[in-house]
């Protein structure tokens, strides 16, 4: 989802940081990774960095947000990046607001000019069954029911021991 009027997948810090703000989430909230992209930027490099960057900060729960037709691919990559370099990390997954997908918008990558329905469904699905069980990308599915269920087992102990 883009703040309002946007018509491309990530709108910017600064416009994020305006919308959050105005929405009641506090300005010290709002926190910003280092902004230096790799040069190949995709789900999976934006999954290592988040792992990385809840790592450095010791947090210990964590929820992946994304456009609906794109979270199990975001949830998929950030359980994997973690079970390589964070296991103990919590990942809930929740979607974000849906956005017309017969309306054109232009990817994050700024690459990708379409509708949404055409080049986003498409487009995951094709990415899916293209890395599916790549042991270096997303975790495949018997992973991600597993990591689920030893999170939510984690979950229910933290919340004994509070």
């Amino acid at each position: 989802m883009s703040p309002p009027g946007a018509k491309i997948a990530y709108s910017g810090g600064d416009a994020w940081r305006k919308w959050l703000i105005a929405r009641g989430v506090k300005s010290n909230d709002v926190l910003f990774m280092d902004s230096a992209r790799p040069t190949l930027s995709h789900t999976g490099t934006d999954a290592y960095r988040f792992v990385s960057f809840a790592k450095t900060r010791g947090w210990r729960v964590v929820t992946v947000v994304a456009c609906p037709m794109h979270m199990l691919r975001a949830f998929a990559n950030t359980v994997g990046c973690a079970l390589r370099n964070y296991p103990e990390l919590l990942i809930y997954a929740h979607p974000g607001i849906p956005t017309p997908w017969n309306e054109e918008a232009l990817s994050s990558q700024g690459i990708v000019f379409g509708t949404r329905f055409k080049t986003g469904l498409d487009g995951e699905w094709a990415r899916l069954i293209k890395i599916y069980n790549n042991p270096s990308d997303v975790a495949n599915a018997a992973e991600v029911v597993e990591y689920v269920k030893r999170r939510d087992d984690a979950a229910r102990r933290l919340a004994g021991a509070a």
